[in-house]
């Protein structure tokens, strides 16, 4: 059973929360509180299992597994930015405070980037960095193909070295030296590019990738910005 026929099982006996971001403040974008969302919502050891390619537009969704074995869901919808919890037995009596808590996290958030606006364009295609890190992860794990898991690997490059503010970081020199030394390997493996990305591979490549994750998380949440 793969890990999201597993989300599609659970949902159907879980306990479930959601909340509704619906007062969206000015100055930001329900895609961009969307995003916003995500970023609060995420950690290093949340993995994405599902994410439908940013649109800009209502529909807009992402489905990740926490380190505390729970399912969360956060979508674009007419009505707002909607957040969903899924948890099983152990946690289902913390289900409020966990949904609430994410909620109070991505209105701080908001509210961070709202003080910036001038960096805020920066800020959220830096999110989409930290998304594109988490399908990159997810295609390895799945062992997609060779040809999937090279052109996850290169947005993420270059989206990375098109965001001045993110350049500027201090490391970032380095996150860019992995991010290259996975490029050439993954241009490597594309000779084969039907091929299922490599088992020897994958916990080496993943372990890199959580480090550039962890990177542009603490970058976010830090005060470099």
């Amino acid at each position: 059973m793969t890990i999201l026929e597993h989300f599609q099982k659970a949902k159907e006996v879980w306990t479930n929360k959601k909340v509704t971001i619906g007062d969206i403040p000015a100055g930001i974008k329900k895609n961009e509180a969307f995003h916003a969302a995500i970023h609060a919502t995420n950690g290093p050891a949340s993995r994405v299992i599902f994410m439908r390619p940013v649109t800009e537009e209502i529909g807009d969704i992402a489905i990740y597994l926490n380190k505390n074995n729970q399912f969360y869901q956060v979508e674009s919808t007419e009505r707002g930015v909607e957040i969903t919890v899924w948890g099983n037995q152990e946690i289902a009596d913390k289900i409020d405070g966990i949904i609430d808590e994410y909620k109070k996290k991505t209105l701080a958030f908001v509210t961070k980037v709202l003080s910036k606006q001038d960096k805020k364009d920066d800020v959220i295609r830096t999110i989409t960095i930290e998304e594109r890190i988490d399908e990159a992860i997810n295609n390895a794990m799945n062992k997609e193909i060779n040809r999937i898991v090279y052109f996850s690997i290169g947005k993420i490059r270059e989206f990375a070295a098109n965001i001045p503010l993110l350049m500027n970081a201090s490391g970032f020199n380095l996150l860019q030296l992995s991010m290259n030394k996975w490029m050439t390997t993954a241009d490597q493996l594309r000779q084969k590019p039907e091929e299922p990305f490599p088992e020897d591979k994958v916990k080496a490549f993943c372990a890199d990738a959580l480090k550039w994750k962890k990177f542009v998380i603490e970058f976010l949440d830090g005060p470099a910005w």
